[in-house]
């Protein structure tokens, strides 16, 4: 664990600035099926039952009373040609019935395959903006330049307040996949069936709004920064894989000057964790000694050397529930079931309870190990169960429960992964510390020695028409500030200035400095100077 080595000849790395993908929140509301048409109110019974009796009365009377031949001939095909028409009425009544249902149907069926297309695109939307932050540990290699020698500029993206706002989901830790609420909600029709009468395109409306209530083949989170105190149980080789994974998403998303990793491991199974060494978030500032313990002695003197820092932050704390914004926030890895439970708990008895009570509020964060969920400590307010299907619960109120499949990262890609990330060095946010005390004008000027400055060269190329810029300082990351004369509308900075300050603080230099920056890039025939000096001082 005492390994120094490393590689310093990667050039220094600069964070990037962040951009976001904004889940879908559209509202689609279904529309209605059209009404049905009226079903058909007349009877077969009642169209034959007519020209039934008609043709039995007509026989009757030919039968007993003899009736004249002729007028029989005559009338029956009438009275059977009447019927006929009355039963072919009858089915294609029902015939136009059946195709306005079926064209209903198949119209109404139509809009929502369309509908749901236009869902599913809106859940592919959702999954692309919460996967985006949350990538596959695969992704978390490549950003780390495992294989390339290259890390990704969405290295190290998240803030915890340090450069720029906290981000809100810093500390949000990727387990892998599962469903979550949309971010878009699908409305049901506004309009019912009668009561009382069933409508199967209604029903395939509704089923239509739940399928999409949920999205799945998102990434489930473990919200460290709000939870404070996470646990996780299993299998040991389960949790191992799961732990991996969140390291690997801890230090792929967060700088390390702004998160540090302090891990306490079991002595028995260091051969497991010996990977951890080079992940650079393990490291004090100083780069002089690695957060991490292996025994009780160990973890009693690392847990009290920060202990005290800690409990300044408690003492000190603002009031109010907004988030902490520390230059350096922890996360404590108890790998060690023995240092949070039993006789060895009192090694980090105090600090223990500082985590669990406070841990969120003071910028220190834990997750603990066990095989069992009872022997977690029962200050964690996120317990994750690993195993073949992983269940996240938050402890609430109000209490939530996300299933997923679980990230599993074998030893050889954490290792692959950390030695990739042990080589980034990051650039360290200007300070006014990096200011330069001083600076020679042969600095702005680009050359070692003034009489070597190409003045000539430079007269001729300026057109000081179109550009009265000088070179007036260096900034704390080394680029040179720039001062440009001409009026704004033409791009310059202002044809005015003022120089103020207390007696001895440099004016006059600085004015001389200024004039000799000015006659050094622009040739005589365009810039004259016209100096007035009331003291009579050095200016003249």
């Amino acid at each position: 664990m005492g390994d120094k080595t490393v590689n310093t000849t990667m050039p220094l790395f600069h964070r990037s600035p962040r951009t976001y993908l904004a889940p879908p929140t559209a509202e689609l509301e279904l529309q209605p099926p059209q009404g049905k048409p009226a079903r058909p109110t007349s009877s077969l019974v009642a169209v034959l039952l007519p020209l039934f009796f008609t043709v039995l009365g007509l026989g009757l009377t030919v039968a007993f009373l003899a009736t004249n031949a002729s007028y029989l001939l005559l009338s029956l095909p009438l009275m059977i040609g009447s019927g006929l028409v009355s039963i072919i009425n009858y089915f294609n009544e029902r015939k136009k019935y059946r195709e306005s249902i079926a064209q209903r149907d198949q119209t109404y069926r139509a809009y929502l395959a369309q509908q749901r297309q236009q869902a599913e695109a809106l859940a592919n939307e959702q999954r692309r903006a919460l996967l985006d932050p949350h990538p596959d540990p695969n992704e978390c290699l490549r950003r780390a330049g495992a294989g390339t020698g290259q890390p990704s500029p969405r290295l190290w993206e998240r803030s915890s307040g340090l450069e720029r706002p906290r981000d809100p989901d810093f500390l949000h830790l990727r387990l892998w996949l599962g469903a979550l609420p949309a971010t878009f909600q699908l409305k049901p029709p506004s309009s019912r069936p009668p009561v009382g009468e069933a409508d199967d395109l209604y029903d395939e409306a509704l089923r239509l709004v739940y399928d999409f209530r949920q999205v799945d083949g998102v990434p489930i989170v473990l919200p460290l920064a709000q939870a404070g105190a996470a646990g996780l149980s299993g299998p040991p080789a389960a949790v191992r894989e799961t732990v991996r994974a969140l390291l690997l998403q801890l230090a792929t998303h967060h700088a390390p000057n702004e998160v540090k990793l302090v891990a306490l491991l079991p002595a028995h199974e260091v051969d497991e964790w010996a990977w951890i060494r080079w992940l650079p978030h393990v490291w004090d500032d100083e780069r002089k000694r690695r957060y991490l313990a292996a025994s009780p002695d160990e973890a009693r003197a690392l847990l009290g050397e920060l202990f005290a820092g800690l409990q300044k932050r408690a003492l000190n704390r603002p009031a109010g529930d907004a988030p902490p914004e520390y230059p350096q926030n922890f996360v404590f890895l108890f790998a060690d079931p023995g240092l949070f439970r039993g006789q060895d708990a009192s090694v980090v008895g105090p600090l223990l309870h500082l985590l669990l009570t406070q841990g969120a509020a003071i910028g220190a964060y834990s997750i603990f190990l066990a095989d069992r969920p009872e022997t977690l400590p029962a200050g964690c307010r996120a317990l994750v169960e690993c195993g073949g299907s992983g269940r996240l619960r938050l402890i609430g109120p109000p209490t939530q429960d996300f299933v997923f499949r679980p990230d599993r990262v074998n030893l050889a890609q954490a290792d692959l992964f950390a030695r990739a990330l042990a080589l980034v060095r990051l650039k360290a946010p200007a300070t006014i510390a990096d200011l330069p005390a001083s600076v020679p004008l042969t600095a702005l000027l680009k050359t070692p020695r003034l009489e070597d400055f190409p003045v000539r060269d430079l007269w001729e190329k300026r057109d000081s028409h179109q550009s009265l810029e000088v070179p007036l300082g260096i900034e704390a990351g080394g680029g040179v500030t720039m001062l440009n004369f001409q009026d704004t509308a033409t791009g310059g900075d202002g044809s005015h200035a003022m120089v103020g300050g207390t007696t001895g603080t440099g004016k006059t230099r600085f004015l001389q400095t200024l004039i000799t920056l000015l006659a050094a890039h622009h040739h005589p025939h365009d810039l004259n100077f016209i100096l007035i000096d009331y003291k009579g001082g050095d200016l003249l």
